[in-house]
């Protein structure tokens, strides 16, 4: 595979990854990557104790391994993503989190958090630079679990709930344990985690409203466990993060086959906490639990402390279990909420382009897919066109497994290994229907927003129909990372491709957009 060391096409004002990542048999940190002179070298946080450089101690992980190929001429492993269903998978969704607080992704190396175990994974693997999500978490993680669009999955907004066959049903027919740990957020009642396919869950329902006294809710698929746990009190054993890394190891320590693991942290959703102070968590002023109003500590800094604890859990979760023979896949559900965004001079990090929008800080987020020790994939980073849908697509390939329903992902595999011929995507495309009024239904009070990327072009055109306005709008990414040149009247190529792109939007081919 022809990994590109050039600018990324809407980065290329702020991003200078020029060198690639260096091959590595286990999980530690190449260097790569031009941190400002003030920051720490990836490097020098490698060695830390969240970082994932560690084959685990368990015994009690697959007896299965990944056979992989040779070059004669070299001895050098052949990259091969596993798809015989032996491969244990590790899904771990990040909320609320864009690409300028991953550090590998370099994109805003003032301000971004320190996210070694994060950077890690991508030390036997590729980083995407283009992935877009929708720019809400219910439905973005419901499109990651079933492959679709929002307007097929039809759960449009928070309080909703989808009857589409999720990821984690179809991987427990072929065969594999299956469990949820953190976050759920796709409806209650018959719509728990226990009933779409989960065999176990452990996690809060929905979002919290304090990270150390909140309910944990334990299912099981069949009706062994059903029960809830209270957490209260200011200490590391009742902060989220560190119960959901915690019930994870536990977890996967005790499978004897191929498992699924979907690891759904709350950080760094609202609200905003000193969190523990493990790992490369930087240094806070208040107290812990203590509510950031920007008077104590900034709201910008405590929710980079909370990332930065969160990827430290990462490293643990990974270097406390056998990963030797597990794809691992880190992903946000969508950008970062408004008020923990730093705006800088020509970046897109924008407070009034983040989640709940679909500028690029609301809908490009961070996607990285890597491997332990016994899997060889392609190393390096990746521009291609890809979207949170494809996941879906990944997972089910590695499980050996398909879905019976037309979905909107395509697998990754080409970019993993280079042994298929790469998608023919040429176009990118995410939408948001925020409800106003009447909860879980879409009507004319509600906010259609929906964008569509060319890939050729770098052009891009949105849609924005909400109280305030009703307007359509076109952005060359190219010469406009910040998007805010809007190009749709202004006559020229720009502009033309503008008035292609509104009559592409693919729910217009079914008859299944949503009506308001």
């Amino acid at each position: 595979m022809n990994f590109s060391t050039q600018q990324p096409f809407k980065r290329t004002s702020i991003s200078n990854w020029t060198c690639l990542l260096v091959m590595a048999s286990i999980f530690t940190l190449s260097g790569c990557g031009g941190a400002s002179d003030s920051a720490e070298e990836p490097n020098d946080r490698a060695e830390n104790d969240g970082s994932v450089n560690d084959e685990s101690s368990s015994d009690t992980d697959s007896d299965t391994t990944t056979e992989t190929s040779t070059d004669p001429t070299t001895d050098t492993p052949v990259a091969n993503l596993p798809s015989n269903g032996q491969s244990n998978i590790l899904l771990i969704i990040a909320d609320d989190l864009g690409v300028d607080n991953i550090s590998l992704y370099n994109e805003q190396p003032d301000y971004s958090a320190a996210t070694p175990s994060i950077d890690a994974i991508a030390n036997n693997g590729v980083l995407f630079r283009n992935a877009w999500a929708n720019p809400m978490c219910s439905p973005s993680r419901a499109s990651i679990y079933t492959g679709q669009h929002a307007y097929n999955h039809q759960l449009l907004t928070p309080g909703q709930s989808t009857d589409e066959i999720l990821s984690a049903e179809i991987l427990s027919q072929a065969g594999y344990s299956t469990a949820l740990f953190g976050k759920w957020h796709l409806g209650w009642g018959t719509h728990t985690p226990d009933r779409q396919g989960f065999d176990y869950w452990a996690g809060p329902k929905d979002n919290l409203s304090d990270y150390y006294q909140w309910t944990k809710y334990i299912k099981a698929s069949d009706g062994s466990v059903d029960t809830t746990v209270e957490y209260s009190g200011y200490n590391e054993q009742n902060y989220a993060t560190t119960v959901t890394a915690q019930d994870t190891v536990e977890w996967i320590n005790n499978q004897t086959g191929p498992w699924f693991a979907t690891v759904a942290f709350n950080a760094g959703h609202t609200p905003l906490q000193v969190p523990i102070d493990v790992g490369d968590r930087r240094d806070l002023n208040g107290e812990l639990g203590e509510t950031c109003d920007n008077s104590t500590d900034t709201k910008n800094d405590c929710f980079r402390a909370m990332i930065e604890v969160m990827d430290h859990y990462i490293g643990n979760i990974i270097s406390q279990i056998d990963s030797s023979n597990t794809v691992i896949i880190f992903v946000a559900d969508n950008g970062p909420a408004a008020g923990t965004v730093e705006e800088q001079d020509g970046t897109p990090f924008l407070r009034n382009h983040s989640k709940g929008t679909v500028y690029e800080g609301g809908v490009n987020v961070p996607l990285i897919i890597g491997a332990g020790s016994n899997i060889t994939l392609n190393i390096g980073e990746q521009n291609a066109l890809v979207q949170v849908q494809d996941i879906f697509s990944t997972v089910l390939e590695v499980a050996n497994a398909s879905s019976a329903n037309p979905v909107d992902g395509q697998s990754l595999k080409p970019y993993l290994d280079n042994s298929q011929v790469q998608n023919d995507r040429t176009t990118l495309y995410s939408e948001l229907f925020a409800d106003s009024g009447t909860q879980g239904t879409v009507d004319n009070e509600d906010n259609n927003y929906w964008a569509i990327l060319d890939a050729a072009s770098q052009v891009k055109y949105m849609y924005v129909q909400d109280t305030n306005e009703t307007d359509e709008k076109c952005f060359n990414l190219l010469t406009d990372i910040t998007e805010e040149q809007d190009v749709f009247d202004v006559t020229g190529d720009s502009s033309d491709m503008c008035n292609q792109l509104k009559t592409q939007r693919p729910c217009l081919a079914t008859g299944n957009c949503p009506t308001f």
